[in-house]
């Protein structure tokens, strides 16, 4: 079971309430390229293709004679998304928490930058300086926290912990998906099979809450049923004991 954490530029830390599904399943947490604690790499390793091999790569490492079941909240359930789409015969089953926008549609309603820090021409704007040179990038990691949170407490972070944010894994990712210039040349929807998946939603309000998935994401899969914790905020979807427990439901025992 592959677990995606959120971002693009987050880290693994906030998710490891999930061991409690170690009983059952073997469980493979990881920071992905440029993020976390992975190491930062060249722009030109941070798109989407690059992504995709390398989720395929720990596929194969890990399951390479059986499909793997994936497990991502917010952009972890897009990048789920994308690999399915991808790669539908290499997964069981999904469990995607209030994925990020899939396609054009979904992002034109929800792509709205709630801080100036992640505008388009900030981010131009760092690139164009020592920021985003590799020496740069504890700087550019340690502002990006600073943008997000308003403070310098870790712990306050949009109510995730982590390590270490990836500032360029996250801007070169929106860049690829056309974000920034609303260009939005993505669509991680099209030709979806039938594999089965599970969208864990929290409040109806909110970005990318229940009704947002309702009536953007789940008619876009023919295979699909929907949990609801009506309570719940988007960060701690994936910690709450009925997720948990809707988890090992809906994977009811599958290799």
């Amino acid at each position: 079971m592959i677990v995606l954490h959120g971002g693009p530029g987050g880290d693994h830390r906030d998710l490891l309430s999930l061991e409690v599904l170690d009983d059952e399943y073997f469980l493979v947490f990881w920071d992905q390229r440029g993020t976390g604690l992975s190491a930062r790499v060249p722009d030109e390793e941070l798109d989407g293709p690059t992504y995709l091999d390398d989720l395929y790569y720990l596929a194969e490492l890990w399951s390479p004679d059986a499909p793997v079941h994936l497990i991502g909240i917010s952009w972890g359930g897009a990048y789920a998304t994308y690999f399915l789409q991808r790669y539908p015969e290499r997964v069981g089953r999904a469990v995607v928490a209030e994925p990020g926008s899939l396609n054009p549609a979904a992002a034109r309603d929800a792509n709205v930058a709630s801080v100036n820090f992640f505008g388009g021409e900030v981010h131009q704007y760092l690139n164009a300086t020592d920021y985003l040179l590799p020496s740069g990038d504890a700087r550019a990691d340690y502002f990006y926290v600073i943008g997000l949170a308003g403070t310098t407490e870790r712990d306050s972070l949009l109510g995730y912990d982590f390590w270490r944010l990836g500032f360029r894994a996250n801007y070169r990712i929106n860049l690829w998906q056309g974000n920034f210039d609303e260009s939005y040349s993505f669509d991680f929807t099209e030709g979806l099979e039938d594999n089965p998946v599970l969208f864990i939603t929290g409040k109806s309000d909110g970005r990318l809450g229940h009704d947002f998935q309702l009536d953007h994401h789940v008619p876009c899969f023919p295979n699909a049923e929907v949990f609801q914790i009506e309570d719940a905020e988007h960060s701690e979807l994936l910690r709450r004991a009925e997720a948990h427990e809707a988890i090992r439901e809906f994977l009811g025992g599958h290799p």
